[in-house]
């Protein structure tokens, strides 16, 4: 079952999921494989807390198909702290699993966002 909100006139349509998680379909990571066990993550746009359910699932899948990650977040323009989080967990789980993640380009918004948490180190920046 799904809720949906009643967006404002020029608002984001926001829906949430049954345990009132929201979702949308504002920004999109597709992955493309780029070579054999190759795939390449790209992020684009905001990656909050409204994201960060949707590119979970994507960032899932990932996990089944590939041999080595790359991450392309240059079209990143804002970051907030669920999303470092969710990347942080992503590259920590790639890294459990035996895979190889690079980043294959970053933006000022999600290296400031890691720098003020503390975490560029740890995300590889």
């Amino acid at each position: 079952m799904t809720k949906e909100s009643s967006p404002e006139k020029g608002a984001e349509k926001v829906e949430a999921d049954k345990n009132g998680v929201a979702k949308s379909d504002e920004t999109a990571a597709p992955v493309e494989e780029t070579s054999a066990g190759l795939e390449t993550l790209h992020l684009e746009g905001d990656l909050g807390i409204v994201q960060v359910d949707a590119l979970y699932e994507q960032m899932s899948a990932i996990f089944e198909q590939a041999g080595e990650i790359e991450i392309d977040a240059s079209g990143l323009n804002q970051v907030d702290t669920a999303g470092i989080q969710l990347l942080y967990a992503f590259i920590h789980d790639a890294r459990g699993k035996g895979l190889k993640i690079s980043w294959k380009s970053t933006s000022e918004a999600l290296e400031k966002s890691a720098g003020q948490l503390g975490l560029s180190e740890l995300l590889g920046l």
